[in-house]
């Protein structure tokens, strides 16, 4: 169970991600399209304004929580997007 030392100036929100996917137990640890939803945020958050303002609060245990409770909306968002039914692809056209 060795993890590498997390770098003390890194963002506390990316802190929280890093410790959520070493959770001990695998059910704890988002998954992969969470992971990448995350980072979408992240990443509209620093072309707004330079920042990682996913959470507000200052302290790593806030962000933790808080982030815990996105990604767990992310869930029932994504589970619903399962269920309804995908349109069909375009038919790729021919050229002869």
């Amino acid at each position: 169970n060795l993890r590498p030392i997390i770098p003390v100036d890194c963002p506390p929100v990316l802190r929280a991600v890093i410790e959520q996917c070493w959770a001990m137990h695998p059910e704890k640890r988002p998954d992969f399209w969470q992971i990448v939803k995350v980072f979408e945020k992240f990443e509209s958050s620093l072309a707004l304004d330079g920042t990682l303002k996913l959470v507000r609060d200052s302290t790593c245990s806030d962000h933790k929580k808080g982030l815990r409770n996105w990604i767990q909306k992310l869930s029932s968002v994504h589970s619903e997007e399962l269920s309804t039914p995908m349109p069909m692809p375009m038919p790729k056209p021919k050229f002869s």
